[in-house]
């Protein structure tokens, strides 16, 4: 602002007063709490929107990171062997228990999955670790989901598939370890804890799904 614009500045403050007359010092105090105020209500909305980019932001990195995990050749390996023994699983229950209504195969499968990976857990130990890994992988995913970086609709647009089936055939395992690891050290443990929650979270979110779904065809 130069001295002449500055000078018009203080002539028009001026003339404000000289109309205010006697009042002038609560109008102007009057402005400059409304000034002060919407300040404060746009430095509040820029500061909330800056956030909101900030943790955008962020979201787009940790899924980014959690993609290229899933398609890089560790996790395709591990999705490959999981691939070969979920088939091994559905080919035997169906065939070794045919009677057998469709909710009660998927629990037998669960029943079988985990006694296959117990066994494997004792006599191949790689084979067993290449399969887990999975787990760990959904390990992460849950943590991100309990900091709020990443809620549960981001992931299972993604993941939710993959999430559902590991949840019919793996969760009687996950459970069996927890309660042998308490067993153990005669205390709760965190183990697969978050993985645990991201399955039953994600299990929540599709029952959900369908509860609305059902309601909106009444």
């Amino acid at each position: 602002m130069t001295d002449q614009q500055f000078d018009r500045l203080l002539v028009k403050l001026d003339n404000i007063l000289i109309v205010a007359g006697p009042h002038s010092l609560e109008i102007l105090a009057w402005i400059a709490l409304i000034v002060t105020a919407i300040t404060a209500v746009y430095a509040m909305f820029y500061a909330r929107h800056q956030i909101q980019a900030a943790r955008d932001n962020t979201k787009a990195i940790f899924l980014a990171d959690l993609d290229r995990r899933w398609e890089g050749a560790e996790m395709k390996e591990a999705r490959s062997k999981w691939r070969v023994l979920r088939n091994e699983i559905i080919v035997q229950v169906d065939k070794n228990h045919a009677h057998l209504n469709p909710g009660e195969k998927l629990k037998k499968r669960g029943q079988t999955c985990a006694s296959k990976l117990h066994g494997m857990l004792i006599n191949d130990v790689e084979g067993y670790t290449h399969i887990i890994s999975i787990l760990g992988f959904y390990e992460t995913i849950g943590y991100l989901i309990f900091r709020e970086f990443l809620t549960v609709e981001d992931i299972v647009e993604l993941y939710g598939d993959s999430i559902r089936e590991y949840d019919t055939l793996c969760f009687d395992h996950i459970e069996k370890r927890r309660r042998d690891r308490e067993a153990d050290t005669g205390v709760p443990t965190d183990l697969y804890e978050h993985a645990r929650n991201l399955i039953l979270e994600t299990r929540g979110y599709y029952e959900k799904k369908k509860k609305e779904q059902s309601e909106a065809t009444r």
